[in-house]
């Protein structure tokens, strides 16, 4: 298994929409409005998350990583991040974590380090429909934005059987369950 992706298709059409980079191994994903009050230096990365609206999690490995999203027509329903470009070939499953609540228009993926509140305030304010890469300190690509609708997300980790955590991914809810 290795960190390195290249773009690819699947058949539930899952898309690369951006990149992660990370230099504090960990990665944070859910709604922009729960970023907008973290000032930097951030010196940990969990502090001044709401668990309700985007939650941390730990890669192990400070790298680049594709953040994919799959969508239904226009409508977003998925996003992700995987640390393996194999994780459909490897032993294990999805784990439902948690739902968080989406107030924003869009779901932020990044180094929480080097989430700064002005610009995801800019973000907030945004009339852009697309999605966002978010350049944090000196230009480096630390996050993106995409697109998504307001409402309840479930949070999934995946398992690999050896127990390693190979993925997160937040998928649309509607009516109580998964829209993809």
């Amino acid at each position: 298994m290795s960190p390195k992706f290249a773009e690819r298709s699947t058949a539930d059409h899952w898309a690369v929409c951006g990149i992660v980079a990370l230099d504090t191994a960990t990665v944070a994903i859910g709604d922009a409005v729960a970023f907008r009050h973290r000032e930097g230096p951030i010196t940990e990365p969990f502090a001044g998350f709401d668990p309700n609206r985007a939650v941390a999690f730990v890669t192990r490995e400070d790298a680049e990583y594709p953040v994919e999203k799959l969508a239904e027509g226009t409508d977003v329903v998925g996003i992700r991040v995987e640390l393996v470009n194999d994780v459909a070939q490897v032993p294990g499953r999805w784990v439902a974590i948690s739902t968080i609540s989406v107030e924003a228009r869009f779901l932020v993926v990044a180094d929480p380090s080097h989430v700064r509140a002005k610009q995801i305030t800019d973000l907030l304010r945004s009339t852009t429909d697309s999605d966002i890469n978010l350049a944090f300190t000196n230009g480096i690509i630390h996050g993106c934005a995409v697109r998504a609708a307001p409402g309840s997300w479930c949070l999934e980790v995946f398992k690999a059987a050896d127990g390693n955590e190979l993925g997160i991914r937040l998928l649309r809810l509607v009516g109580g369950a998964h829209r993809a």
